[in-house]
């Protein structure tokens, strides 16, 4: 007789095999239809234009317009900017991947252009430029006393912060950068915060599941679970949804065509980090309404200490203030070796990924909208300073053509 022992692993019964079969089966269906939205988005982003394919945010909310009185044209001869300036700009537009190339002068529309089969009433994705509108409606909600301070902890309104290390940070960290929250921001990470604020299906749940790693206003650290923090705190003290909210406070009174803001589900949250959907012409808007100090005409949008405060400096990133980029250096010449210095001291940046851009230069009464395509070789320096150049009032020692 063999030594050998011979182990026989016992069979379920034939009924037990089934019934497990079907319960995976069952299982399968259940995460597929309750995950389906963030599955769909998950497998199709990646084959998506980010910036054209404005289809593919879906749902959006439309943020009501008022477009009162077109954005008014002058003649080249007439602009107060040297001609081969403009034509050195433009031609760099469309060389390096522009969608749309708008200049503004004085407030009147001196160039304006588009690429990649994109139209003027078109609003392509303009990524993180929603940051800056984000601000601004914080400073509305500052100015009519729904917040009391920037130096206000969130947790004073939003109960979701009361009970953890949380409660220290202030409005003025979330602004500029310093909360201290952490930044998975990893987008090849499915169960990352960004992406799962990104493409999931709450954001309120995956946004207040975002813990502090480091006390506030130790460092500095772009993240854009700071800019959703404040579009939920926006919409709790004014007690409204964002896109009506947005569309009665700014985008009305600024004159504006309808745009629209992404949503995680229909009916549901906005996305304030990102995900604003307005056309090159509007943005424009928007930056003669910083390069005015807030005003509209006589009247104030948003008030000038509020703008102020936008572009004051950080302490921990002298480039980043409130929503908006001054002088930055992180984005100068990325494809040489060396930055190249901006001319304008006062210079003040709208940045979305993909270098969707709004330059301004209040000193100069000038501000460039440029929507489009990532480039590797696009020099930030290149059309404010060459625009700087080629206005009436020249910087001394600038030799042009």
């Amino acid at each position: 007789m063999s030594n050998q022992v011979r182990w026989r692993v016992a069979r379920p019964p034939r009924r037990w095999a089934g019934a497990v079969l079907l319960a995976c089966i069952f299982l399968s269906v259940v995460l597929v239809v309750a995950y389906r939205t963030y599955l769909g988005r998950a497998t199709t982003y990646l084959m998506m234009d980010d910036i054209l394919d404005v289809e593919w945010y879906d749902p959006a909310e439309i943020v009501m317009g008022e477009s009162r009185a077109p954005l008014v044209r002058v003649a080249r001869e007439d602009s107060g900017i040297a001609p081969w300036a403009l034509d050195r700009i433009m031609a760099y537009a469309e060389e390096h991947g522009s969608c749309a190339m708008l200049v503004m002068h004085k407030g009147l529309v001196v160039e304006e252009a588009y690429w990649c089969q994109l139209e003027p009433g078109d609003r392509p994705q303009a990524m993180s430029m929603a940051k800056t509108v984000t601000a601004l409606m914080v400073g509305i909600a500052i100015d009519e006393g729904r917040l009391r301070s920037i130096h206000d902890p969130v947790s004073s309104y939003l109960e979701e912060w009361r009970d953890d290390e949380r409660s220290r940070i202030t409005i003025a960290d979330l602004l500029s950068m310093r909360s201290g929250l952490r930044n998975e921001n990893n987008p090849w990470n499915p169960f990352s915060d960004i992406t799962l604020i990104h493409i999931g299906t709450d954001v309120p749940e995956h946004t207040f599941d975002v813990q502090a790693e480091v006390p506030p206003g130790e460092r500095f650290d772009y993240n854009n679970v700071n800019y959703q923090v404040l579009g939920l705190l926006v919409e709790r003290v004014f007690g409204k949804r964002y896109a009506p909210l947005l569309s009665e406070k700014l985008w009305q009174p600024l004159g504006a065509d309808d745009a629209l803001v992404w949503l995680d589900v229909p009916g549901g949250t906005a996305k304030t980090y990102c995900c604003l959907f307005a056309q090159a012409r509007d943005w424009a808007r928007l930056g003669w309404l910083l390069a005015r100090n807030g005003r509209l005409g006589a009247e104030h949008l948003v008030s000038e200490s509020w703008v102020e405060a936008m572009r004051t400096p950080s302490k921990l990133e002298p480039a980043y203030g409130f929503g908006l980029w001054l002088d930055h250096p992180k984005l100068q010449g990325e494809g040489s070796a060396k930055p190249v210095p901006m001319l304008a001291k006062d210079l003040l940046l709208l940045v979305g990924q993909g270098q969707q851009r709004v330059y301004i230069i209040p000193s100069a009464e000038l501000v460039v909208v440029r929507l489009g395509h990532e480039r590797m070789d696009w020099d930030d320096a290149f059309i404010p300073n060459t625009l700087y150049a080629g206005t009436e009032d020249k910087v001394s020692g600038i030799r042009t053509p």
